[in-house]
C-alpha cells in the first residue's frame, strides 16, 4: 500500500484501470468496480464501467 501512495493520481488511475479490466475479464465484477472507483479520467472510467456492466449482464440468468 505504501507504493500505491507514492504514485501520482494520474499514474495510479491507469494501474487501477488495468486491475479493473483484469478483474472484470475474470468475472469478478465486485473487485472490478472497486478498482474502477479509483479512476479519475471520465472517458476511461466510462469505458471500464461499461465493460463491467456488460460482464454483469452476461452473468445473470
Amino acid at each position: 500500500m505504501q507504493n500505491w501512495k507514492a504514485l501520482s493520481p494520474s499514474k495510479s488511475q491507469y494501474i487501477a484501470a488495468a486491475f479493473a479490466t483484469q478483474a472484470s475479464n475474470q468475472g469478478d465484477t465486485v473487485t472490478a468496480r472497486q478498482w474502477a472507483a479509483l479512476i479519475q479520467d471520465t472517458k476511461t472510467k466510462q469505458r471500464i464501467e461499461a465493460n463491467i456492466t456488460k460482464k454483469e449482464s452476461r452473468a445473470e440468468p
